[in-house]
């Protein structure tokens, strides 16, 4: 099992990220950090663990980002010979106006974190307001 988690280092998110490492639970984490803050101290206790992969997600999101998470990437495995796809998109509008489709069957889990970390409002996960963590088979 891999899991996704935005906001890694956030309070709740970063307990979790320990809890699902000290199990051995592969775990890809986005977030950002400076060094004289306490999300580097986070950084510094998890961040060399073998089961931990950070994105460092410096940059803002802008309102036309999505994410599609596939083989490629280490996100997801292969099922029917297929690659497993997520897509993250801010809004249904731009889902309708660029004539995309969205792939969710292959979700088996997802939990909001969003009253506990700083994923932004007005990104939606495959059309719902949930977000933050992503339990890929």
């Amino acid at each position: 099992m891999k899991i996704f988690i935005k906001g890694c280092f956030q309070p709740l998110p970063y307990e979790l990220v320990k809890h699902l490492i000290n199990q051995d639970i592969e775990v890809f984490g986005q977030d950002h950090y400076e060094e004289d803050d306490e999300k580097f101290e986070r950084f510094a206790k998890i961040g060399r663990h073998a089961s931990f992969h950070l994105y460092d997600s410096k940059e803002p999101l802008r309102a036309d980002c999505y994410y599609d998470f596939t083989i490629d990437n280490l996100l997801c495995e292969f099922y029917k010979l297929e690659d497993q796809i997520i897509k993250v998109h801010d809004s249904d509008y731009n889902r309708k106006q660029n004539g995309e489709q969205l792939i969710d069957e292959k979700i088996i889990f997802l939990a909001s974190l969003k009253d506990y970390s700083q994923f932004p409002d007005h990104i939606k996960l495959n059309g719902e307001g949930e977000c933050s963590i992503h339990l890929i088979k």
